[in-house]
């Protein structure tokens, strides 16, 4: 998944940037050890609440999986709910989309 359709999907597609100041990557790079592609491509600069900086979209997405509730087997889960169980138990687990 590329960072533009991450933004989109966590509704982080308005009011915030994909871009992020260079040198706040430099700093997480040499003062956090991370490495400069996983802040380029997980971090977006968000102008929607005050004060503006940093947003993990990484983050946005999986609470966006938390909060999005979906129909299963006539009961609700989230989504997030839904890739634990596939991630756990696939073998247990079958698909269908109408």
């Amino acid at each position: 998944m590329d960072k533009g359709t991450m933004m989109r999907l966590t509704g982080l597609d308005h009011g915030v940037d994909s871009a992020i100041p260079e040198r706040w990557a430099d700093q997480m790079v040499h003062q956090m050890g991370l490495d400069y592609h996983s802040v380029t491509m997980y971090y977006a600069w968000q102008y929607q609440k005050s004060p503006s900086g940093p947003t993990h979209l990484g983050e946005a997405l999986i609470e966006k999986m938390q909060e999005t509730q979906i129909s299963v087997s006539h009961s609700k889960c989230s989504i997030l709910d839904l890739v634990q169980t596939l991630l756990e138990n696939p073998e247990c687990v079958e698909i269908r989309i109408r």
